[in-house]
């Protein structure tokens, strides 16, 4: 697996003529903060490992999120007491991944066609919200499972 390190990652979603992010067997080094950001790129990662906390509190995704049998070691943060309201604009799909420590999804707004989660944790769901749009059903949830290691 090569290593990449979390602002190295961060300056990619930044960059301009970067228009998605596609990384498969990668460890990622350092916390991701992405809080109060607009991420304008999809972001598709497959069987990678977070050493450090990955943290979306107040980030607004506007294409598709991907995770694919991924690790988070020290958890996920998109959104607590404090920062909530997370929104993905498009698919949020966090899959056949392993959750080390808690994952905090307070209030997610998912406005995609596919709302797709299959964890194995540690994980709390406590005062977690799923929005869909008037037009969209839970019908379109596939795999919202939530199973214990």
């Amino acid at each position: 697996m090569q290593t990449i390190d979390s602002e190295t990652l961060i300056s990619q979603l930044q960059d301009s003529l970067t228009t998605n992010i596609l990384l498969d067997s990668f460890i990622i080094k350092g916390t991701l903060d992405l809080s109060d950001e607009t991420i304008s790129k999809s972001i598709k990662l497959y069987n990678c490992v977070f050493l450090d906390k990955l943290i979306c509190t107040n980030t607004e995704f506007i294409k598709t999120v991907e995770f694919q049998k991924c690790k988070f070691k020290k958890g996920i943060n998109c959104g607590d007491e404090l920062h909530t309201h997370t929104i993905f604009h498009k698919d949020f799909i966090l899959s056949k991944s392993i959750l080390m420590v808690i994952a905090l999804l307070w209030e997610l707004s998912i406005w995609g066609q596919q709302i797709s989660m299959k964890l194995f944790f540690p994980l709390t769901m406590s005062k977690s919200t799923f929005q869909i749009p008037p037009s969209k059903s839970l019908s379109n949830a596939k795999n919202l499972f939530f199973l214990e290691k």
